[in-house]
């Protein structure tokens, strides 16, 4: 980073490192950069003790930082304890998530999936925060009371091999999709009746905001901040619940009627139009400052 620095000048550096970003807005400050922006995008457990560096990190950043932003107010409140910080939400081309029931239909074509099956959708990496071992046992209990019922996983991560045995030893191989990585999200979501969501923990998950630009049902966990309903199609469980009853809820979900929801997407603050806006004047205005 020094040589970085050394051969480059900027006014503004805005780190997305959540925690580690103590570390280059340090750099910045040493060499002279007037702007140094630490932006937090998840939050945490400070009982959870597995990476210590970045718990300690964090109570280094309003140090170096002169603005603080958050994707949202939880991610704010854990990571910049009670230094005040600027919610810039995650956004999205509303307009590209508009539900379309012929691309509906076309991608269910493309991944041979009935018009009449029961498609359940996840996007999200691999990785312990995402839970996807409960999210597997909840469509397990779905399959059992549906069995025309489908789930749609987009992602990759270093779980990955252990769902895929967790699927095969359920004997649900048939039923789940590993999609990996897609460019084509939007597309994919307008193929699944209902989106569903149960992290450990999350700062604010712009994949929920999409599925309700797309006008899916989204069964979330208490753990995902309620900034991220904003429209009436999200709901929240808790998940200590019953693996049965989260599979309940999600069958309450068959044959709801799609809608179009961008008003309320817009409405919220998060499409991506209006927010280009925002950042561009804070940028502008404070190298005038």
């Amino acid at each position: 980073l020094d040589d970085f620095f050394d051969n480059h000048k900027y006014d503004i550096v805005h780190s997305h490192l959540d925690c580690m970003s103590a570390y280059p807005l340090k750099i910045a400050q040493k060499h002279g950069v007037k702007v140094r922006i630490a932006h937090s995008h998840n939050k945490s457990q400070d009982k959870n003790l597995k990476y210590p560096i970045k718990l300690l990190s964090k109570h280094l950043i309003p140090k170096y930082a002169t603005h603080l932003f958050s994707c949202g107010k939880e991610a704010g409140d854990w990571m910049f304890g009670g230094n005040s910080y600027t919610v810039l939400n995650n956004a999205i081309d509303a307009e590209k998530y508009r539900y379309d029931y012929q691309i509906r239909n076309q991608v269910r074509d493309e991944l041979k999936i009935s018009k009449s099956d029961f498609v359940i959708g996840h996007v999200g990496r691999f990785n312990p925060q995402k839970n996807h071992p409960f999210l597997i046992d909840v469509f397990k209990s779905v399959h059992d009371k549906n069995r025309n019922s489908k789930l749609l996983l987009v992602g990759t991560g270093n779980g990955q091999s252990n769902i895929r045995e967790k699927v095969d030893n359920l004997a649900l191989s048939d039923s789940v999709i590993f999609l990996g990585n897609r460019g084509d999200v939007n597309r994919i979501l307008q193929a699944m009746d209902v989106f569903l969501f149960p992290s450990l923990y999350e700062g604010l998950p712009l994949s929920i905001i999409e599925a309700q630009a797309a006008g899916l049902p989204c069964i979330i966990s208490y753990s995902v901040p309620s900034e991220c309903r904003v429209t009436d199609l999200a709901e929240s469980l808790d998940l200590n619940l019953p693996i049965d009853e989260w599979a309940d809820v999600v069958l309450e979900k068959q044959g709801t009627i799609r809608k179009n929801t961008i008003d309320d997407i817009k409405k919220s603050g998060f499409d991506v139009k209006q927010n280009v806006v925002k950042l561009e004047e804070f940028y502008l205005n404070s190298v005038e400052e």
